[in-house]
């Protein structure tokens, strides 16, 4: 069994909440937001986050039907996936909002 990093579940677990979406596609931009731009791998993906390749598909397709602006990864066929500066911002912007509704 695969434990994921706890950073990985907590943001995901922000993003999810904020985008609507299953638990699993909250984990995946949780670990795209942490790679900064960088490509994460296929291989990546399922090993980190303990994901099959069908409940990745499910996952990244939640993502893609989310709030989520239009262009906020870019798809690496073959290779992997990398978050832009637009999907960058999403996220910051979920952290931010987490932060002030914890504050008040």
């Amino acid at each position: 069994m695969t434990t994921v990093p706890p950073q990985i579940v907590a943001n995901g677990a922000i993003f999810a909440e904020w985008l609507g979406v299953q638990r699993l596609a909250g984990r995946v931009l949780a670990l795209l937001y942490e790679r900064n731009g960088e490509l994460v791998s296929h291989v990546e993906l399922y090993s980190t986050l303990g994901a099959t390749g069908g409940s990745l598909c499910v996952a990244l397709s939640q993502l893609r039907a989310s709030d989520m602006p239009a262009n906020w990864y870019v798809n690496h066929r073959g290779k992997g996936y990398r978050l832009t500066e637009a999907g960058a911002a999403e996220c910051r912007a979920a952290l931010a909002d987490h932060a002030r509704r914890l504050a008040a």
